[in-house]
């Protein structure tokens, strides 16, 4: 069923499962159209920004206040707390209250890639170090790694003669 002849092939097939059921789990919407739950999600964000869909009619209680966003964004998002990745991306952490602030969030963040929303969370005992290894020689990683980008892998090196071997593969 044709919505809009302004959307994309992919978004008019996620708003027509939507309409005839609002409550469709993004992985089932994924597996009845043939497309990743990336595709689906991105979709549906346009959509958002289309106004194709207004809002959602869940409303956080008490209990959800300050629930945590985690956004994957190409842009180092301003006035946010954020997280620059190894691969050059950066993780920026949104607390939201409601959905209407996570879409006003969610639109003064540019080019973003992905969007998870924290469902629990498990505070840690103790401080854990994380140590990045060499893809090539397994010695741990002081400083900037090198990237080296193979398909949709990334590989890190902790040095010139590790990143030109793994280039080489």
């Amino acid at each position: 069923m044709q919505i809009a002849h302004n959307l994309t092939k992919t978004e008019n097939r996620v708003l027509s499962l939507l309409v005839n059921d609002a409550r469709m789990p993004v992985s089932k919407i994924s597996r009845e159209i043939g497309v990743s739950r990336a595709s689906v999600n991105r979709a549906i964000y346009s959509l958002l920004k289309k106004g194709y869909i207004k809002r959602f009619t869940v409303e956080l209680g008490e209990s959800a206040q300050d629930t945590k966003v985690f956004v994957k964004t190409t842009k180092k998002p301003e006035g946010v707390e954020h997280y620059e990745l190894l691969d050059g991306s950066y993780l920026a952490v949104l607390r939201v209250t409601s959905l209407q602030q996570l879409k006003n969030e969610l639109d003064a963040i540019q080019a973003v890639c992905e969007v998870m929303i924290a469902k629990t969370h498990f505070p840690s005992v103790k401080q854990t170090v994380f140590v990045v290894l060499c893809d090539k020689c397994g010695k741990p990683i002081q400083g900037d790694a090198l990237i080296v980008k193979r398909g949709r892998k990334t590989l890190y090196a902790c040095c010139e003669t590790c990143k030109e071997e793994l280039q080489k593969k």
